[in-house]
C-alpha cells in the first residue's frame, strides 16, 4: 500500500525530530526507530532522492557507513545535479577509509588506495558544480596528501585560497599544506602555521587520519629528522587546539606521542581533578613510556622519530631477551605512580573493575597479594570476568592465581584460620550458578586442610573440586603439590580418577 504525502511528510517530520538530537545524547535505540520510518517511507513511495539521501544520514549516524553510501549513489541516479549528494557521498565513503585503516587490534595502517581515488572522484564532482565549496577543497587536498601526492596538494591548496574563508577551514588547510611542503622538501617555518595558531577547537575528520598518516610516514629514513621535527612541530599546535580531549589523547597514542598525551592529560587534570577516566588513561599512557624505556635499555631501538617505530610488545614475546624487558619493566620505580593512580580512578568510581583487574595484577606482580586480593574480593565473578576481557578461563586464572598465592602466605605463617575464612567467604558468597567457578578455591582449601593435618577435610575438599571441574584432576596430577601429593592417591578419591594415566602420574612422582 503506497503513502500518501501526508503521511511521507509526517514520517520525515518524526526523523527530523530524532536526528535533531545532539550526537552526544542521541540514543541507538532513536536512531534505529528513525531507519524504521525511512524504510516505510523509501518501501512505500515512488523512488526519490530526498528520501534516500535522508536515510543515508540515519545510517551514517549508526555508523554504517557502506550502506549509507549505497544510499546516497541511489539519490545520485535519482537526482544527478545536485551537488550535496556527492558531498555527502564523498564523506560516508571518508568513513569507510577511516574504518578500514585499522586492522583487528586498531593499530592503524595505510588507508586503502582505491577508495582514496574514488573519494577525489566525488571531491571533483562537487567543485565541478560548485567550486566554491570549501568542504570539496579540503577533502581534495586531503585526499591527495593520503595518496604521497604532495605536489598536487600543494597545487590544490593554492587554487582553493579564494574559497576556503572559514576561520576552521583556513586552518586545517594551512596545517595540510605546511605537511605537503615538508615532503616535498622545501624549506617551512612556524609562520606559515599562523593560521593554525589562531583557531581553537579544530575538531575536523581528515584531521586525524592524515595526522596518523604524516606522523607513520616519518618513520621512513628517507625523511629528514629536520623534517619530522616540522611535522611533530605542526601536529602538536593541531593537538594543543582540539576541543575533544578523549580524541586528542587517543590521537598522541596513535602517533608515539607518549610525552605529549600526558602534558595534554596533566593539562586536563588540573581542571577537572574528578574525571577518574582521564586518570585511567594517564596510567595507560605510562606504562607506554615505561615500556618504551625498556625496549630501548634492552633491544636498543631508542628512535629520535616521533612515531613509534618499535615492535609490538607480544611480537617481542618470542624473543631470547623478553624475560630481562619484563624485569625492566618491574623494576621501574614508576610503578607507584601507576598505582596511584589506578588508586584514584577507583576512589572517584568504586565501580571501575578494569581499573580494579589493572591494579590487582600489578599488586600481584609485586607479591602484595592481600592488596590484591582485596580488590578481586569487591568484584563478582562476572565483572572480573569482563575487566579481564579475555576468555572465562583466562578471566579465572588471573583471579585464581592471586588466591594461590594469598593462601601460600598463609600456609607458610601458619595463619591457617585466616586463609580459610577467605576461602570460605569466597565459597558462601558465590550465587549457585557461580558454584561451577570455585573449583580452584576448593582446592586451595584442600591444601589448607592438608597442611593442618585434616586428612578427612582436605579429601572432601578435593572430591569437590574435581566434582565441579573435572579437568582439575589431571592439573592436580602434574602439579608439583609436596602438601596433597599423598592425598591425591587416597582411595577416597579412585572414583574422580580420570584413568590408569591419571593415577600412573601420580604414582611416578610419589616414587
Amino acid at each position: 500500500m503506497t503513502l500518501t504525502q501526508s503521511e511521507i511528510d509526517d514520517l520525515i517530520k518524526r526523523v527530523k525530530e530524532l536526528l535533531a538530537i545532539d550526537s552526544a545524547s542521541v540514543r541507538i535505540p532513536d536512531l534505529e526507530e528513525a531507519l524504521r520510518y525511512m524504510n516505510i517511507v523509501i518501501e512505500k513511495s515512488t523512488p526519490n532522492a530526498l528520501y534516500y539521501s535522508e536515510r543515508a544520514i540515519v545510517l551514517a549516524r549508526l555508523h554504517r557507513s557502506s550502506l549509507a553510501v549505497d544510499d546516497i549513489s541511489r539519490a545520485i541516479d535519482l537526482e544527478p545535479d545536485r551537488v550535496s549528494h556527492y558531498l555527502y557521498r564523498a564523506l560516508y565513503s571518508g568513513m569507510e577509509v577511516w574504518n578500514c585503516s585499522k586492522d583487528l587490534n586498531g593499530e592503524v595502517s595505510s588507508p586503502p588506495q582505491e577508495k582514496v581515488k574514488n573519494l577525489i572522484i566525488d571531491f571533483q564532482s562537487v567543485l565541478q558544480k560548485d567550486p566554491t565549496l570549501s568542504e570539496g577543497w579540503i577533502g581534495l587536498i586531503a585526499c591527495n596528501i593520503l595518496l604521497n601526492l604532495w605536489d598536487n596538494a600543494i597545487s590544490f591548496a593554492g587554487e582553493s585560497g579564494p574559497f576556503v574563508t572559514e576561520l576552521v577551514d583556513v586552518a586545517v588547510r594551512a596545517w595540510m599544506l605546511y605537511l605537503a611542503v615538508i615532503f616535498v622538501g622545501d624549506a617551512v617555518s612556524e609562520v606559515d602555521l599562523s593560521p593554525v595558531l589562531a583557531v581553537s577547537g579544530l575538531d575536523d575528520y581528515f584531521l586525524e587520519r592524515i595526522m596518523i598518516h604524516a606522523v607513520t610516514l616519518c618513520c621512513d629514513s628517507k625523511i629528514s629528522l629536520a623534517s619530522v621535527e616540522h611535522i611533530k612541530t605542526a601536529n602538536y599546535l593541531i593537538l594543543d587546539r582540539m576541543k575533544d580531549r578523549k580524541r586528542a589523547t587517543r590521537l598522541c597514542r596513535n602517533c608515539g606521542y607518549i610525552d605529549k598525551e600526558i602534558e595534554l592529560l596533566d593539562r586536563h587534570l588540573n581542571q577537572n581533578p574528578e574525571d577518574y577516566d582521564a586518570w585511567f588513561d594517564k596510567e595507560k599512557a605510562l606504562v607506554e613510556i615505561i615500556g618504551r624505556d625498556a625496549i630501548n635499555k634492552v633491544w636498543g631501538m631508542n628512535d629520535t622519530r616521533s612515531m613509534s617505530c618499535i615492535i609490538s610488545w607480544q611480537m617481542m614475546e618470542d624473543t631470547e631477551n623478553y624475560t630481562k624487558f619484563k624485569e625492566l619493566m618491574l623494576c621501574d620505580p614508576r610503578n607507584e605512580e601507576r598505582l596511584r593512580f589506578l588508586s584514584r580512578v577507583i576512589e572517584l568510581n568504586p565501580e571501575y573493575n578494569i581499573a580494579k583487574r589493572k591494579m590487582a595484577d600489578l599488586l600481584y606482580d609485586y607479591g602484595r597479594y592481600g592488596q590484591a586480593w582485596n580488590l578481586v574480593d569487591s568484584m563478582r565473578i562476572d565483572d572480573w570476568m569482563y575487566a579481564s576481557e579475555g576468555p572465562r578461563d583466562l578471566a579465572l586464572f588471573s583471579r585464581g592465581r592471586i588466591l594461590e598465592k594469598l593462601c601460600d602466605g598463609y600456609i607458610q605463617d601458619g595463619q591457617y584460620n585466616d586463609a580459610l575464612k577467605i576461602l570460605d567467604n569466597e565459597i558462601t558468597s558465590k550465587t549457585p550458578d557461580e558454584a561451577h567457578l570455585l573449583a580452584g578455591t576448593w582446592y586451595q582449601k584442600a591444601r589448607v586442610c592438608g597442611a593442618m593435618g585434616d586428612r578427612m577435610n582436605a579429601i572432601r575438599c578435593l572430591q569437590k573440586a574435581f566434582t565441579l571441574e573435572p579437568e582439575k584432576r589431571n592439573w592436580a596430577a602434574t602439579k608439583e603439590d609436596e602438601i596433597l601429593k599423598d592425598l591425591l592417591l587416597d582411595n577416597a578419591l579412585k572414583p574422580h580418577w580420570l584413568n590408569n594415566v591419571f593415577r600412573n602420574v601420580l604414582l611416578r612422582r610419589r616414587k
